[in-house]
């Protein structure tokens, strides 16, 4: 079977692992690992989303929360096990897909996803917006994120919080040093 993007975190002593089936909406593969590195199958995990399972797994106390992409918005589920999972509420548009989930500092969390219309193979010729290359993203090549009402330009290790409507910078947040340990 064709697995990839695969999410995985640990509840307990386990560690979960899904990957979202391809071509089923709602549905994931499911493993187990006792030591993180040997996986053994479990049943497939499913939820009544129009979407899929590409996205994060995170730990929230004693139990778990996933976080998917989606056609109408991105969603959540919650599971106390692994296996059996409820949504938690309607679709959120502006995620992205396939977002990437991270407690920081302060008990906040950062979530980044990728631009959805924006695929492998696909240009104008397949109705997508045509991506930007990196080099032109920023005025010095930084990453940029609108969301909402603001944008989000990575300058380093910052990500920079940017008013549209002023220009003006209204908030920053230092993503670490060189080790990556300083969040």
């Amino acid at each position: 079977e064709f697995v990839i993007d695969c999410a995985a975190t640990r509840l307990g002593q386990e560690w979960p692992l899904y990957s979202p089936v391809q071509e089923k909406n709602g549905v994931a593969y499911h493993a187990v690992s006792t030591d993180g590195l040997k996986f053994e199958r479990r049943e497939d995990v499913k939820l009544s989303v129009d979407g899929t399972w590409l996205g994060c797994a995170v730990n929230v106390g004693d139990k778990l929360r996933f976080y998917g992409s989606g056609l109408r918005g991105g969603w959540t589920a919650v599971s106390s096990d692994g296996a059996n999972w409820k949504l938690d509420g309607e679709p959120q548009r502006g995620w992205g897909a396939d977002p990437g989930v991270v407690a920081i500092s302060g008990g906040r969390w950062l979530m980044i996803g990728t631009e959805f219309g924006a695929r492998r193979g696909g240009g104008k010729e397949h109705g997508r917006k045509e991506q930007t290359k990196p080099s032109e993203m920023g005025p010095g090549g930084e990453a940029v994120v609108t969301h909402g009402d603001y944008v989000f330009i990575l300058r380093g290790d910052t990500l920079v919080k940017i008013d549209p409507a002023t220009g003006k910078v209204v908030g920053e947040l230092r993503m670490g040093g060189r080790n990556g340990n300083d969040c």
